[in-house]
């Protein structure tokens, strides 16, 4: 039976808002107030063993011996892991571009300082890190590249040798007559970017807690997990185990932005804990591993960025070159954040034609992954500037300007040139809001004077759109063979009447679990608790 879902609160079985829009005590807020929230650190389970990974010193190398029978020799010791074994009971990692990744422990070669190269599972942390020492590695280095732009000239160190380059993707994308807005423009602003690569920090590095029942072949991990059921799709996919087999289990955040992949180290403790016949192995990331080997790495940019505008000052062409350093490997999906900006490229602005120049390249840096809005940022940033540099050059003020040519009220919903439809807004009023709470004139008075008396002052107006939700082209331009983050909810009614959600998201801090209450509430006709 076809159910038609309310689009807004009046269309809900019981309208009316009690709940959306006001304020409520969170529902989180007891367990994280008295200490009683388990973050996954707290989490001790019987028999419970301790992971440490021992990491690669060089950016690109041969791996010609590696002996860890001292290491297995050391009290205390139950498993080790090496490249051997991810060959024998893994698949390479998914990745985005596809077919540009290698296993969760390097195998013939390492391609990033801090890559993977083996793992202890020992009665401590303590004694696994002791264990590292004992595991003898002889390596070949081999050159380097960390320049993108060096790295696609023909001769260049290739990081996968069978790829034959090390471009990973290159695709134009063309929508609406681009070359003819540029020829018959009044006007033309073009400007050089470089987007530095950076990452989060949150308080709480990633942590997991694998184990492995070797009896039925389950796998079982409770873990910092920003997406659980992605992450448990994924070493679904690694293992070669039916979904069924699968069950992970997130812990509340202690901050993430993003930067919790963890897949490696999901599926190396999990290794471990099958070779230790299935104690549970736990391996929290510590800040050195975090910064420099983790997943909290992302956007290494340099952008050609123009647009084309007409007498009236009219934005009709917006044209970007990309060409992005994603790393070693496309392992932690940075390259979706090339993709996202698809999403609302050319921003609120009512922009008839426009060009996407992509070009993903592999350097032997720390593959980049997700981060702050994976992606928009800075592509936010390119079309900013240049309409802050063209408002500059017409003498318009910049505000004025993005109010000529914001898409109008009246023309949603609005398809952009990249394909997404814009269902609503209203920037005109947006900006005199916003221009009004910021006192805007007597902020250009200010800055006037104080610029009259030799001293710096500056004033911002930026629009932007912030995609809600993954559509279809974060995910095609990149060649993924799927589309969308598997995340759902599951809503039961019980025989008491009582009305249980189960999230497919993990608690982050922002109060989704308020929220989610809040919307089946105000549906239901019911109360929160």
């Amino acid at each position: 039976m076809a159910v038609e879902i309310p689009k807004t609160i009046a269309d809900f079985p019981n309208s009316g808002s009690r709940f959306i829009g006001k304020s409520v005590k969170r529902i989180e807020d007891p367990q994280l107030l008295t200490g009683k929230a388990e973050f996954i650190d707290n989490l001790v389970l019987p028999g419970m063993l301790h992971c440490a990974i021992l990491r690669s010193p060089h950016a690109h190398a041969r791996i010609k011996l590696l002996d860890a029978s001292k290491a297995l020799e050391l009290p205390g010791v139950l498993a080790v892991v090496t490249g051997e074994d991810a060959l024998a009971w893994a698949n390479p990692g998914y990745t985005l571009p596809v077919g540009w990744g290698c296993h969760c422990l390097a195998t013939e070669k390492v391609r990033f300082v801090g890559e993977p190269v083996a793992a202890v599972a020992a009665v401590s942390r303590y004694v696994a890190e002791d264990a590292l020492e004992l595991i003898e590695v002889d390596y070949e280095t081999l050159p380097a590249i960390a320049d993108p732009f060096e790295a696609m000239k023909p001769g260049s160190p290739l990081l996968f040798e069978e790829k034959g380059t090390n471009v990973m993707l290159a695709r134009k994308f063309t929508w609406g007559e681009v070359d003819a807005a540029f020829a018959a423009a009044k006007t033309v602003v073009s400007e050089k970017f470089r987007w530095h690569r950076l990452g989060a920090n949150p308080l709480e590095t990633f942590g997991v807690v694998a184990q492995w029942d070797t009896t039925d072949g389950t796998l079982t991990c409770h873990g910092a997990f920003q997406s659980q059921s992605h992450m448990a799709l994924g070493r679904a996919m690694t293992f070669s185990l039916p979904s069924n087999k699968v069950r992970f289990i997130s812990h509340p955040h202690g901050g993430s932005f993003g930067g919790k992949g963890g897949f490696r180290g999901t599926e190396i403790a999990s290794m471990l804990s099958r070779k230790a016949g299935g104690r549970p192995v736990k391996w929290i990331e510590d800040r050195i591993e975090y910064l420099s080997a983790g997943a909290g790495q992302a956007w290494d940019r340099h952008y050609e960025g123009s647009i084309a505008l007409d007498a009236d000052g009219i934005v009709t062409g917006f044209a970007v070159k990309l060409v992005d350093d994603l790393g070693a490997t496309g392992e932690a999906y940075g390259a979706v954040s090339c993709a996202k900006p698809l999403a609302s490229f050319t921003g609120p602005y009512k922009i008839a034609a426009a060009s996407y120049d992509l070009t993903i390249v592999g350097t032997n840096k720390l593959p980049t992954g997700a981060y702050r809005g994976m992606g928009p940022p800075p592509h936010n940033w390119v079309l900013e500037s240049l309409i802050d540099q063209a408002a500059r050059q017409l003498g318009v003020d910049p505000g004025e300007l993005r109010r000529r040519n914001y898409i109008p009220k009246d023309a949603f919903p609005y398809t952009i040139p990249s394909g997404n439809e814009y269902d609503s807004g209203d920037y005109v009023a947006a900006l005199d809001t916003a221009l009004a709470m910021s006192k805007y004139p007597e902020l250009r008075a200010a800055q006037a004077k104080a610029r009259a008396a030799g001293k710096l002052f500056g004033v911002s107006v930026v629009s932007t759109i912030e995609p809600g939700v993954f559509d279809w082209n974060a995910y095609a331009i990149v060649g993924a063979e799927s589309t969308g983050v598997p995340e759902a909810v599951t809503v039961s009614l019980d025989l008491l009447g009582s009305i249980t959600v189960r999230l497919g998201f993990s608690l982050e801090g922002q109060g989704q679990y308020t929220v989610v209450a809040q919307v089946l509430a105000d549906y239901f006709g019911t109360t929160p608790r």
